[in-house]
């Protein structure tokens, strides 16, 4: 086995880098379960019928409460990531080194495709949510777009 002398500067650089692989494999980490989430939501309310949320089967204030937790979640990785660069980039802007520069860009990349998957699910949450005889605090809507079909029983086929 051959060893490999380093100066300090180089070893100062290598736990570094370490040290930053290890911040981007667990910001990856907790993006991946943000995106499993909404994915999972949205799964969940494009198989969902009129019928199930209108009866409170499916609560939408609960699905719109979840869904801002997962925004929440990606503005504190949004966070955490600008705070990187911050404490790396130089006063030009530059990085002390392309290791770094590549961990910041992964990031900054997963979270960017991540953000038209939450804005997608957020509008549809807010389509879905005049469609609920109950409002956010549980109490019946102003306007009730169902009672006038009171009528129209469920068929067994």
């Amino acid at each position: 086995m051959k060893k490999v002398i380093l100066t300090e500067e180089q070893l100062k650089l290598v736990k570094l880098i370490k040290e930053n692989t290890q911040f981007s494999d667990r910001v990856t980490e907790l993006i991946n379960e943000v995106k499993g989430d909404v994915n999972k939501i949205y799964g969940l309310l494009i198989y969902t019928t009129i019928a199930e949320i209108r009866d409170g089967d499916i609560d939408i204030s609960e699905t719109a409460q979840k869904f801002e937790a997962l925004e929440d979640k990606k503005n504190k990785l949004d966070i955490k990531v600008s705070d990187f660069e911050q404490r790396y980039t130089k006063r030009d802007g530059g990085w002390p080194n392309t290791q770094l520069e590549k961990i910041h860009t992964d990031l900054d990349m997963k979270l960017y495709n991540l953000s038209p998957k939450l804005d997608a699910l957020g509008l549809l949450i807010d389509a879905l949510k005049p469609l609920s005889k109950l409002d956010e605090y549980g109490e019946k809507r102003g306007i009730d777009m169902h009672s006038a079909f009171d009528d129209i029983k469920p068929m067994n086929i």
